[in-house]
């Protein structure tokens, strides 16, 4: 009987535990909301801030409408997003923890015999749903926004901007060619044009005085001009002048180069920074795309590269969500602005962290990246979310321990 009535306890205990844990659950997921937003549309609006200073020094010195600038912002909100989830992430734990622990809500709930382990588990809940989440913006929505990006402003550009963004520039056209133009004389005249075609034994130079667009689709017509070829010995092979002829062979390369480059804009990312159209092709593939493109020997690397880089993003959401919450309920922050002041400086060092072994990663995938920071691109992309995870995990795992209390006694409460 005894037995019976002891076993009733402890089902009855476990029910009223499990109870406390839903009820707790819902509770954490309804607060954590407002300051995710807070911080998802901070960070947005802080980024913002930047893109729209370089965005608008280009409209400037093109003369594009500034209702243009709206738009091109309109087209780097996914990114935003993307970027500013673990941020929203990051502030809901600072900020829920900090207000439970201010109000002794902590305290109650250890007294009711639920663990700071069990804390935790909300959080990771939401920053699963939101890597998830993230996952599907950056292989969906990104890429379309960027398709629907280059169509508007290739268009856009090419009718009322023309060919000045490329005055006194050098444009790869493909493979090893190269175009430079001087400067553009109208729509479809430009001035002192030069093409350089890269070769392992010998290097073959085009000039012309005026590089015509002779308005049949595709087809540019150079006039005064000389082909020149250099050895390896840089001894002259070929030296041929001509006063007009088509170059056939690279005028669709000539003409899909030229488009890419007038839209200064889809080289740009959130930051303000110029990315290489290079880079772009993979950045905004999508999975399947990039599936596809390592069965290309010549792009496996970067598509596989590419491929890490996005899932160890995407995961973000769920690694801070874990580290935040164990370093919070360690830290015991009971204020809202400390909360808010932790967050940025541990988003911010993450965030550098990011950045700087994506760099690496992209330098050391082509074979003759040299330099200092000589890595595997593969463990690069994976760095700053392993760190974090080991962090996440040691602090984790010492929650609830005798250790844990130790290191409260010995600093926090001081």
């Amino acid at each position: 009987m005894e037995k019976r009535e002891k076993s009733m306890i402890e089902l009855k205990a476990k029910q009223m535990m499990g109870d406390s844990l839903k009820t707790l659950k819902r509770y954490i997921w309804r607060d954590s909301f407002p300051p995710f937003l807070l911080g998802l549309f901070g960070f947005i609006i802080f980024i913002s801030v930047n893109l729209l200073y370089f965005l608008s020094l280009n409209i400037i010195d093109y003369g594009i409408p500034p209702w243009r600038l709206f738009q091109l912002l309109y087209f780097f909100m996914p990114e935003l997003f993307a970027e500013a989830i673990p941020v929203g992430v990051l502030l809901s734990i600072f900020w829920v923890l900090s207000q439970m622990g201010t109000k002794n809500e902590l305290m109650a709930i250890q007294v009711h015999g639920i663990s700071f382990k069990a804390i935790v588990i909300p959080f990771l809940i939401f920053g699963t749903v939101l890597s998830i989440g993230s996952f599907l913006l950056n292989d969906y929505v990104i890429p379309a926004f960027n398709e629907l990006k280059q169509r508007e402003l290739k268009e856009f550009m090419s009718k009322n901007v023309g060919y000045s963004t490329i005055s006194n520039k050098f444009l790869p056209i493909t493979g090893n060619k190269y175009f430079y133009v001087k400067q553009p004389l109208s729509k479809n005249k430009l001035d002192d044009v030069l093409i350089y075609e890269i070769r392992n034994e010998s290097l073959k130079v085009i000039y012309a005085d005026e590089l015509i667009d002779n308005k049949r689709e595709g087809q540019w017509t150079m006039e005064d001009g000389q082909v020149l070829r250099l050895d390896n010995a840089g001894d002259l092979s070929l030296n041929v002048d001509f006063t007009q002829t088509d170059f056939e062979e690279l005028s669709k390369e000539l003409s899909d180069a030229l488009e890419d480059a007038m839209s200064v804009f889809n080289e740009v990312d959130i930051y303000g920074q110029y990315e290489s159209g290079e880079q772009n092709e993979f950045k905004y593939s999508p999975t399947t795309e990039l599936l596809e493109k390592m069965k290309n020997p010549e792009k496996r690397a970067r598509a596989t590269l590419e491929l890490n880089l996005r899932v160890a993003k995407s995961l973000s959401p769920l690694i801070i969500a874990l580290v935040g919450t164990s370093v919070c309920l360690l830290a015991n922050i009971k204020s809202k602005s400390w909360s808010i002041i932790f967050s940025f400086i541990f988003i911010a060092v993450f965030k550098a962290g990011e950045i700087f072994m994506q760099s690496v990663a992209l330098h050391n995938v082509s074979s003759s990246g040299l330099g200092k920071y000589r890595l595997n691109p593969l463990i690069a992309a994976w760095v700053p979310d392993l760190t974090f995870v080991l962090l996440g995990v040691f602090v984790f795992t010492i929650l609830d321990s005798k250790l844990m209390f130790l290191i409260k006694e010995r600093f926090v409460r001081r």
